[in-house]
């Protein structure tokens, strides 16, 4: 699977780049895109994960028991960028502020003053 992904690199990432291409004799491209893709897999700690996500360690607990990606080493537990960019997206449509429920539980419920 070929994949192209264009990132926008400000001028001082850039100059770095090239100074580091200069001593290694990688190109500076070649040098951004290993330094993003080391980014993108760092595995993350569960505290470091609900902060990217703006989301308490709790929550980040209940994501991994409903079935969030993740890697453990004994009960050192890990996630990587991409998956919880992953589960993000599929779980989008849901607000934490409305969670989904059954049309039964919503009966009752009275409005919200406006």
């Amino acid at each position: 699977m070929n994949q192209t992904t264009t990132l926008e690199i400000d001028p001082e990432t850039r100059a770095l780049a090239k100074t580091i291409s200069e001593r290694t004799g990688l190109s500076p491209d070649e040098i951004i895109r290993a330094a993003t893709q080391s980014y993108v897999n760092e595995p993350l700690t569960i505290s470091q994960t609900a902060e990217i996500a703006k989301v308490s360690v709790r929550t980040i607990n209940n994501w991994l028991r409903e079935g969030m990606g993740h890697s453990k080493l004994g009960r050192i537990v890990r996630i990587s960028r991409t998956d919880l960019l992953a589960w993000i997206n599929r779980h989008k449509s849901l607000s934490p502020l409305t969670p989904e429920l059954p049309a039964a539980s919503r009966r009752g419920r009275k409005k919200a003053a406006k």
